[in-house]
């Protein structure tokens, strides 16, 4: 009688750990934003290249045009970083003196891009680093960076229509020569000789 008790105290328990574990796991999978405990900082990189369908092709040497080895790397980086950089190994183990720096700060919390999820279609869950606040007037440059290059991707599309036409109409202009608006030409040449 005994042993009956305790082995249904012992399966109320399971069932109520796994339904706290399945809580917290829902929680999570909600959350927009996750802090990782120091306890569950990784222990190991994860390498895209070992998944990958196609290998990527060898990074050529600007001088020569031939692949980089890592004697062309090593005046630059200790051969542990080349290794860990030419690695096709799915996990990269993460040194222990780079996980101990990982343990005096406070780890980046991780953000859920849940409106990307959305967006792309995927059941995949897509998380990126945020480390801080972009100062205000950064942003307000950024922001009228982005309005000029739409409007200059826009006036482009207008220039090479009114030049080379639409393809699909035989009656189009399609590389007849054409009056361009001089003016807008000029400013975008000046504009692009200031940079």
């Amino acid at each position: 009688m005994a042993k009956e008790a305790r082995r249904a105290g012992r399966k109320a328990a399971a069932k109520t750990g796994a339904a706290r574990k399945a809580a917290r796991k829902a929680a999570v999978a909600d959350s927009k934003k996750i802090l990782l405990g120091e306890a569950r900082i990784p222990k190991a990189w994860y390498n895209i290249a070992a998944d990958l369908p196609v290998a990527l092709p060898p990074v050529l040497h600007p001088g020569t045009l031939k692949p980089v080895g890592p004697d062309d790397l090593s005046p630059l980086f200790p051969m542990a970083l080349i290794m860990q950089e030419v690695s096709q190994e799915r996990e990269v183990e993460i040194p222990e003196p780079v996980r101990d720096i990982y343990r005096m700060w406070r780890p980046t919390p991780l953000y859920r891009a849940t409106a990307l999820e959305k967006a792309l279609g995927t059941t995949a869950k897509i998380f990126y680093k945020y480390d801080g606040d972009v100062p205000v007037h950064i942003a307000a440059d950024l922001t009228e960076a982005a309005a000029a290059a739409e409007h200059l991707d826009h006036r482009m599309k207008q220039l090479h229509h009114e030049v080379h036409g639409d393809p699909a109409d035989p009656h189009s202009n399609s590389g007849k020569n054409v009056d361009l608006d001089e003016d807008l030409l000029r400013r975008m040449w000046e504009l692009y000789r200031d940079d």
